[in-house]
């Protein structure tokens, strides 16, 4: 019996023993568990995302064109950017996945970059020439003037150096610029909008100042045809006379031009006589018959004259006479009774006077633009209109 219960007491003890062991070796489990969990999210994770995190940055630096805006959002799903989806990741594989996508996305929209600047210098080009295109009506297009200059901007912007916007030296737009001013400018010839052409005379200046009633006048032209007009019609009729030298200057297209003639005298006239104040000033005015300066010592006029009277007493002849002979300028014939504003003129408000200064200024940009005088606009009203009448 005695035996028998030492038996009994130290198998119980070995089974405590056993239990105690078992437990010790449990919560040491459960302790290196711990440990490890606590290491891998205070020590290792953390590491590896600043690991990866640390190698994305360093790629942004090394690809600075490359900015985490540019890339493709669903790289970090949800997320409101790249660091916040990296922290919300816990598992390595996730974590180097993640790194090596970023990694992968920052290099290939580095490459995309990096074509699309070798390509933005012909791109700005082909932009830049197209925005010429764009500024033009269709019927523009295939105008030879609008062609000339479409042609011309295009080689000269093909040849100007492309510089970055923050620069401020002249580029590409600075030329596209000057290419659809240009374009405007024949517009506004073209439509004889001459208030809204670089003025060069006192009338050009003139019509500027009163743009807002040409604007309103052009307003409602436009608005009773439904579109806008092929010209500002609201000149007085006028012819422009060319004597010998002049007339065979001028080209076959110049001559056909519905405002030109040559200027002819009759055999006649020669045979004409006038008063001795109208001779006196003849002979003066043929040395040179442009505006000339008064002399207030002398106390003489200059070539301006003008000549009144009844029909057919040879003011007419005379003004023909002196350009026929003089041979240097053409002569100006308005018809006089065509400057009285018509309705559509008194619709528009445009007086007497408003008509009369807009023809004076289309005869200068017509003897300019369609038959080439006077290029660099020097002294205009002393040299153009030296020899003008009335009828």
């Amino acid at each position: 019996m005695y035996y028998e219960f030492d038996e009994q007491a130290e198998q119980k003890a070995l089974e405590n023993q056993k239990q105690k062991k078992q437990k010790q070796a449990t919560m040491l489990i459960a302790l290196l568990l711990i440990g490890g969990i606590a290491y891998y999210f205070l020590g290792y994770l953390p590491q590896e995302r600043d690991r990866v995190k640390e190698e994305i940055e360093e790629m942004f630096k090394e690809n600075y064109l490359v900015l985490p805006e540019k890339l493709d959002k669903s790289l970090w799903e949800e997320k409101e950017n790249w660091e916040e989806h990296l922290n919300s990741l816990y598992l390595p594989s996730q974590v180097k996945a993640f790194g090596a996508r970023m990694l992968k996305a920052i290099e290939r929209k580095a490459e995309e970059l990096e074509e699309e600047e070798r390509e933005r210098p012909k791109k700005a080009r082909e932009e830049a020439i197209e925005d010429i295109k764009a500024a033009c009506m269709q019927e523009e297009l295939e105008m030879p003037k609008i062609k000339e200059i479409i042609e011309k901007y295009t080689k000269k912007i093909n040849k100007t150096p492309y510089i970055k916007k923050e620069d401020s030296t002249k580029d590409i737009n600075d030329v596209k610029t000057e290419a659809i001013e240009l374009i405007q400018q024949e517009r506004f010839k073209r439509q004889r909008l001459h208030w809204r052409r670089e003025p060069h005379s006192w009338t050009d200046k003139w019509l500027a100042n009163k743009q807002a009633d040409f604007v309103t006048a052009w307003d409602s032209f436009t608005n009773k045809l439904g579109k806008e007009p092929p010209y500002f019609n609201m000149t007085a009729s006028y012819k422009i006379c060319f004597p010998p030298s002049l007339w065979d200057d001028l080209n076959e297209e110049q001559k056909a031009h519905h405002r030109a003639e040559e200027l002819r005298l009759r055999e006649e006239v020669q045979e004409y006589k006038f008063s001795s104040i109208v001779e006196e000033w003849e002979q003066k005015a043929l040395a040179n018959p442009i505006r000339g300066e008064l002399n207030t010592q002398l106390n003489e006029l200059d070539n301006n004259a003008l000549f009144y009277g009844a029909p057919r007493t040879g003011k007419s002849i005379m003004a023909e006479k002196l350009a026929y002979e003089t041979d240097r300028y053409p002569l100006v014939v308005i018809q006089g009774s065509s400057l009285t504003p018509r309705k559509a003129d008194y619709d528009a408000n445009i007086d007497p006077l408003t008509k009369f200064i807009f023809t004076l200024c289309d005869i200068d940009h017509t003897l300019v633009d369609d038959f080439g005088f006077f290029h660099k606009r020097r002294k205009w009203w002393s040299k153009i209109y030296s020899v003008y009448r009335w009828s």
